[in-house]
């Protein structure tokens, strides 16, 4: 009994049907999963065994403390691992290794070496971080080298041979980069103290230039402006002085001009008296001359009519009179103890006012000279005057320009002290640097180093033979199944009356008849 094709859709079948189907193709799922999984195992047996090797790397941290020499390289291990892996894995070193050991004879004859190097670098090579080592910070990491290869020797050989190029370029990297840091600085520290001479250089010629007005001499300038005032008071009463005593001078000047005159006139008188006495020859006595003393007495009383005891006049009048008494006494005592006469001299013998004449000239020269020396002083003292002036006006200037000078001297400076300080810290940041770079190449700092070296791998890591095998089975299984199911969609039968609708009544079975060959033919041309 046939049915409607139309209805033979996945998920209307009855279990039974699938039940019964199995076991009427038990030999096909059999078979069909036999040959199948055979075909696949020879395939997965015949595959090469591919090894593993590996080595772990991490960041030796620095031998040195770093409060007694600090690193000037601070790189993440993510950062340098980076950097370093372009130098590590690019074509000529890997080539290199490739030709060195003998790795992918195969693939070579296959293959182009660009494919060859892909293949290396992106499928059998692997390099990671080791978790929990994140790399975030300088100083700390590890990193794993990874190699697949078909034998075990060789890919612990690559492991190793990739592991040493990365300890030494990792070396040669840190030692460039502290040797660029050094020498950076160098170039900051040469430009910082071509910036310090300058600013020294114009500071010490400020300083040549003003000198005398820099802030840090005011005291002194206001001790010479103090000095200055008070030499000034002192040469204005200096002054003062000598204009009063110029005065007295030309005073007693004119004093001894009329004395001269008055002299003058007495010798004149006398003589014409003497004369007149010669013509007359009279008899009688000569009147006594008037002695010495008695003129400077009448001097002296004419001038103190004029000025007082302490004028320079009246006291050489003084001493004048004093002398010419004492004289005049000793002339005395003299004639007294004498046994001859003296003949009573004659006006023409005794000259006392010739003698006070030529007294008056000497005074008069005197004072005229006194009197030039006072002229003179006073002239040096007014130009001591003008000078001490000037002085005290140019140090006043000096005292007034003291802001000005101490803003430009507080702006060079501080541009000095800017210089100067950022001329040491360079300084010490070099030879810090320096020391850093020493450290590097001595290979004392932080740096990397082997901890698990590559070692030859006993088991192959591929291909998984069992779990191969058994995905393999259960396709099979899957396989054989699903072409059994086909092949009963395409006959379209009934398979059991429980395919039938409920509504159909069956009235009788036909048993399964198994016609052989003959009997088939025969079938076939009753037909």
């Amino acid at each position: 009994m046939t049915r409607d094709k139309n209805r033979l859709i996945p998920g209307q079948f009855h279990p039974m049907s699938l039940l019964r189907m199995l076991w009427k193709h038990r030999m096909l799922i059999t078979i069909t999963t036999l040959a199948i999984s055979i075909a696949g195992l020879i395939v997965i047996y015949a595959m090469p065994d591919i090894y593993q090797a590996d080595a772990v790397i991490v960041v030796d941290s620095q031998k040195i403390p770093e409060k007694f020499v600090a690193s000037t390289v601070e790189v993440t291990l993510r950062d340098s691992l980076n950097e370093i892996s372009h130098r590590v894995l690019n074509s000529s070193q890997l080539q290199q290794i490739i030709d060195d050991l003998g790795l992918y004879p195969k693939e070579r004859k296959k293959k182009s070496r660009e494919e060859i190097l892909d293949q290396m670098r992106n499928h059998d090579l692997t390099i990671t971080l080791e978790r929990g080592f994140g790399g975030v910070r300088p100083g700390g990491g590890a990193f794993r080298v990874t190699y697949e290869g078909p034998s075990p020797v060789t890919v612990a050989k690559v492991v190793n041979r990739i592991a040493d190029l990365f300890i030494r370029e990792n070396f040669r990297d840190r030692a460039e980069r502290a040797a660029g840091t050094s020498e950076f600085l160098e170039q900051r520290l040469d430009e910082a103290q071509k910036s310090l001479d300058q600013q020294e250089a114009m500071l010490s010629q400020y300083k040549m230039r003003y000198s005398g007005e820099l802030p840090q001499q005011e005291p002194e300038l206001l001790g010479a402006l103090n000095r200055l005032h008070s030499e000034l008071i002192a040469n204005e009463e200096a002054i003062t002085r000598a204009q009063q005593n110029r005065l007295l001078l030309q005073n007693t000047l004119q004093f001894a001009e009329t004395d001269e005159a008055g002299t003058e006139r007495a010798l004149a008188e006398a003589e014409k008296a003497a004369k007149l006495q010669a013509t007359t020859k009279e008899a009688a006595a000569p009147k006594p001359q008037p002695k010495p003393s008695e003129v400077v007495r009448a001097q002296l009383e004419a001038a103190q009519l004029r000025y007082t005891d302490d004028h320079p006049e009246v006291k050489l009048l003084k001493a004048e009179l004093a002398r010419l008494e004492q004289e005049e006494s000793i002339a005395a005592q003299q004639a007294a103890t004498s046994d001859v006469a003296k003949p009573i001299p004659s006006p023409t013998a005794i000259h006392p006012t010739v003698a006070d004449l030529n007294r008056a000239k000497e005074r008069i020269a005197t004072v005229r000279t006194q009197l030039a020396l006072m002229d003179a002083d006073i002239v040096k003292r007014n130009n001591d005057r003008d000078r001490i002036t000037k002085e005290i006006a140019d140090y006043q200037g000096r005292v007034e320009s003291l802001p000005k000078r101490e803003q430009q001297m507080a702006g060079l400076t501080r541009d000095y002290e800017n210089s100067k300080t950022n001329y040491h810290s360079l300084l010490e940041k070099k030879m810090s640097a320096e020391m850093a770079t020493q450290m590097e190449r001595g290979k004392q700092s932080e740096r990397f180093a082997v901890t698990d070296p590559a070692r030859v791998p006993v088991k192959p890591v591929k291909p998984k033979r069992k779990t191969l095998s058994t995905v393999l089975v259960i396709a099979a299984l899957g396989l054989s199944l699903g072409l059994t199911f086909l092949i009963e969609l395409r006959k379209g039968v009934v398979l059991g009356e429980w395919e039938l609708p409920e509504q159909m009544v069956v009235l009788g079975k036909i048993p399964r008849i198994v016609l052989t060959g003959p009997e088939i033919r025969v079938a076939d041309r009753a037909v």
